[in-house]
């Protein structure tokens, strides 16, 4: 997700532009287990520049996802710092089709190769 919001920023705020793509390079070294708790540092000392001076909301999105990630998941960043992943998950994120405006709710693929995400 920290990837997606760093490939759709329009890079007209450098903090923007610049702030995701260092965000998401420090969650790469987390998940590949080539990270340090200064590579957690780094991505919270990110936060406080990311939503300086910006356009619109994508960069406080950015901030909000990965630092309640953060708060919310300690445990499982500590353990990526310390080895492989003990955690076997592969989670099902379904494709979002539209968003059907009557009924305020999103519309999702029911295809099964649209469910795991890879």
């Amino acid at each position: 997700l920290s990837n997606f919001l760093a490939q759709e920023s329009c890079g007209q705020c450098v903090p923007c532009k610049s702030g995701g793509r260092i965000i998401t390079e420090h969650l790469y070294k987390i998940e590949n287990h080539e990270a340090t708790q200064d590579n957690i540092d780094a991505i919270v000392n990110e936060f406080g520049k990311i939503t300086n001076q910006t356009r619109c909301f994508l960069p406080t999105e950015e901030q909000i996802l990965i630092s309640s990630l953060l708060e919310k998941f300690p445990e499982e960043f500590r353990a990526h710092l310390a080895g492989p992943c003990p955690y076997h998950r592969n989670p099902e994120l379904p494709l979002i089709d539209s968003f059907d405006e009557e009924a305020h709710q999103f519309k999702y693929t029911a295809k099964e190769e649209h469910l795991v995400w890879k």
